[in-house]
This record gives C-alpha cells, sequence and structure tokens, in this order.
C-alpha cells in the first residue's frame, strides 16, 4: 500500500471541496464529532469519497447508490474498482433516470 503523504488539509482539492461544502467557517469541523474517534474517522472517509465524486463529475448520490447495490458481492481484493475516478465513465456517460434505477 502507498504510503499517505503528510500534506496541509487544504493543499488537497478534495479535502478544499469539502470545506467550502460545510459553508460558515465555524462549521467547518463539525465532521469530526461524531461520538467517537473511529466514527470522526469513519466520516472522514465518506466526506473524501463524496468530495472525490465530485471532482470527479459523478452526481455523489449516484455515486453512492452504484457502489452500495455492487459492494457486497465484489471481491474485496478488487475494491479499488468501485473509487469514484473508476466508475466516473460508466456514471458520467448514463442518461440520470437509469443512474437513479
Amino acid at each position: 500500500m502507498m504510503a499517505a503523504a503528510r500534506l496541509p488539509a487544504r493543499s488537497d482539492p478534495a479535502n478544499s471541496q469539502l470545506l467550502r461544502s460545510c459553508g460558515a467557517p465555524h462549521k467547518r469541523k463539525n465532521y469530526l464529532h461524531f461520538g467517537s474517534d473511529a466514527g470522526g474517522h469513519s466520516a472522514a472517509v465518506i466526506y473524501t469519497l463524496l468530495g472525490t465524486a465530485k471532482l470527479n463529475e459523478i452526481d455523489p448520490q449516484a455515486y453512492l447508490r452504484y457502489v452500495l447495490e455492487r459492494i457486497a458481492y465484489h471481491p474485496i481484493s478488487r475494491i479499488d474498482e468501485l473509487l469514484p475516478w473508476a466508475v466516473a465513465d460508466k456514471l458520467r456517460g448514463a442518461p440520470a433516470l437509469l443512474r437513479a434505477a
């Protein structure tokens, strides 16, 4: 697995997108308070996936639907196939009615 780079949060486009979507400055860290450290980590992962979907011009709701419909039967060794940039072409090319089905 690739080592994580130690960069300031604002240097990452997905994190910058997340901060912009949170609204007022006093709300920026609300996602960190999910009852525990593990809850905050899980929320950060979800927000990062949704931010990455937006950066790949995918509707976040369509992306979540796509992943949740497939993840139960998808091999864990190929989980990277469900990341936003891997499914972007499938979700961007499909009409909105087919994505919602």
